[in-house]
């Protein structure tokens, strides 16, 4: 009975007869079958997907390349280096108060615009307070990519407003974070590692087309080439104003026992100019015997910027954008725990793809209308950019004296001019006119007596404005002349006149850069005793090795004098320095035998 209930009886018209089997049997025949089937299908599979046919487009030329997508990682990490020192330089102008801000762009009476901004003017104080807190906002934004677009365009917005602002306080540097915001805006650098990615996945995209990585490398070597093409000029060959820079102030206090001497300001003036001239392009060289130590002089470089020079985030921005010249997926290699999971299946699923034989199409890339459209807006920027800086080209004289065509032109580092100024007022009260001097400096605030001094369109500019307050306030029957009286030394030179004192300035178009050029005095050229310094007029010696272990005698010579000073009869420290330093000098023998000849003889003993 229990064999009747637990099996069923088969009649099958089978040559064997008659079949039995039971329930626990035909359940595992069933599992066994399922396994064949499950097999089957998978070694289907196999061979469909060995059928499989990927489509691989070629990029001919090289504005086909242009559209290629590379790796966006290195994008990604210059995004966020950009935001964070954008954060960094939107807080100097907040800390101690907003004392920065209130230096540079609220207290001062006067206004220096420039060409396409005359119209911008200063808000009052609680608005600057929240431009600037608007800015660091916009620049946590690009930093995390919430927002990126809108963050990005705030940002530029701002940073051009406070640029614009006064004319006198520009810095290369400033017109170079204005250029790469403005090319930010237009970037993919929020499709990853962003919380755009995290809250739209869609725009989630680990690649970028190849022009991203051009353009911003292209930027960055057109700024190191113009900054070394226009070093070889006279003053900078004969290592001025490098020479007294180094030799005095901040820079000696940093490193006293190395830049005292006269070679290590060679090395830094002709060191400065090869490395602007060849590094954009030796860095794009994929040897390593020439990447590497191309990287290492970049470090090099811009550390020593920093720390010699007080020149703000400049160093901060150039070490950054160093990044773009790496390969374009460096970070996401150096930085592999950032990858998420699909992202390493798909690595995994490439590497197993290797191996496989997979049937490769290609297919050429056929460019379409937006293309174009983006190669144009490529070209444009390219053609701007190289062509501006040159602009200086249609005025006689040199740039660093006539100042025209000095901004936009990537002229750092170059002049250090030394100015006196005489402005007098020529006005008329009841029809007698009087003639009475203008304190130039009084009306001026910071930076901007410096900074003005020697730019004959910011003079300009002054004298309207001097004009203008005395014609109001004196209640002059008509507008009062202006007359100037400017004399320079230019990099150390002899002091001459720069402009020529005939003429009414408060009758002058600023922006009048021809009538302006006939107004500057032309640049004496180099005495014979400057031309000395130029190091194929060197007395090829080593005498100056051997003066180096006197450097400690020479300053205990020093400090006697300071206590010694009546004895000597001299009335100058200055004098003192000079003749030590002159007669340390292993380049000029004459020279230092003229000095030794004019000291008295117990000033050594």
């Amino acid at each position: 009975k229990k064999k009747k209930k637990n099996t069923f009886i088969l009649l099958s018209n089978f040559s064997k007869g008659r079949v039995e089997m039971t329930a626990k049997n035909r359940k595992k025949n069933k599992k066994t079958d399922e396994k064949k089937i499950n097999k089957q299908n998978k070694s289907n599979g196999t061979k469909n997907e060995k059928k499989k046919i990927i489509e691989q487009i070629e990029y001919d030329s090289f504005f086909d390349r242009l559209f290629e997508p590379v790796d966006n990682s290195c994008l990604i990490f210059f995004r966020i280096m950009w935001g964070l020192i954008m954060m960094y330089e939107c807080y100097t102008y907040m800390r101690n108060d907003y004392r920065k801000s209130r230096d540079y762009y609220l207290n001062s009476n006067m206004e220096f615009k420039y060409y396409y901004t005359w119209f911008v003017k200063a808000w009052s104080v609680p608005v600057m307070k929240v431009h600037f807190w608007a800015m660091a906002i916009a620049g946590f934004g690009v930093t995390t990519g919430l927002f990126y677009r809108l963050s990005t365009i705030v940002f530029f917005l701002g940073f051009v407003y406070k640029f614009s602002i006064d004319a006198c306080l520009f810095l290369n540097h400033f017109y170079l974070i204005s250029v790469f915001s403005a090319v930010l805006i237009f970037l993919p650098a929020n499709q990853d590692f962003s919380l755009d990615a995290l809250i739209w996945p869609k725009i989630r995209s680990t690649t970028m087309p190849r022009y991203c990585l051009y353009l911003l490398r292209g930027m960055q070597t057109l700024v190191y080439t113009f900054a070394g093409l226009v070093k070889i000029n006279p003053d900078w060959l004969r290592s001025e104003p490098l020479r007294h820079w180094l030799s005095s102030g901040r820079s000696l206090q940093k490193f006293p026992e190395l830049l005292k001497y006269e070679p290590a300001h060679y090395f830094f003036s002709y060191g400065g100019l090869f490395f602007d001239n060849f590094v954009g392009f030796l860095i794009l060289v994929d040897s390593p015997y020439i990447f590497y130590p191309t990287l290492i002089s970049t470090i090099f470089f811009h550390s020593m910027n920093k720390i010699l020079f007080s020149i703000g985030i400049f160093p901060q921005v150039m070490l950054a954008s160093t990044t773009l010249y790496f390969n374009s997926d460096w970070f996401r290699r150096c930085v592999p725990f950032l990858l998420s999971k699909s992202e390493k299946d798909d690595v995994k699923k490439a590497i197993k793809s290797k191996k496989k034989n997979i049937k490769v199409v290609k297919k050429k890339f056929v460019p379409q209308v937006k293309h174009y459209i983006i190669i144009a807006f490529l070209v444009s920027i390219l053609i701007y950019q190289v062509a501006y800086p040159f602009r200086s080209l249609l005025w006689p004289g040199r740039v660093e004296w006539n100042e025209l065509g000095q901004p936009f032109s990537w002229r750092m580092k170059l002049r250090d001019k030394r100015c006196t100024l005489g402005m007098s007022l020529v006005g008329k009260v009841k029809g007698e006119e009087f003639a009475v001097g203008v304190d130039y400096q009084s009306h001026l605030f910071g930076k901007q007596h410096r900074k003005t001094i020697g730019v004959p369109a910011l003079v300009i500019q002054a004298a309207h404005q001097l004009a203008d307050h005395y014609h109001a306030r004196l209640n002059l029957d008509e507008r009062p002349q202006i007359y100037a009286e400017i004399n320079c030394s230019l990099n150390y030179r002899p002091v001459q006149k720069f402009l020529r004192p005939v003429h009414d300035l408060a009758a002058m178009d600023p922006w009048d850069y021809v009538g302006i050029a006939n107004i500057i005095e032309p640049l004496d050229p180099l005495t014979e005793e400057l031309i000395q310094q130029y190091p194929w007029n060197w007395e090829w010696n080593f005498n100056w090795l051997f003066s180096w272990p006197l450097v400690k005698r020479v300053e205990r010579v020093r400090q006697k004098a300071y206590y010694h000073i009546s004895e000597h009869n001299f009335s100058d420290m200055e004098y003192i320095d000079n003749t030590i330093l002159t007669y340390y000098n292993p380049m000029n023998s004459t020279q230092r035998q003229q000095w030794y000849d004019r000291l008295p003889r117990n000033f050594y003993q």
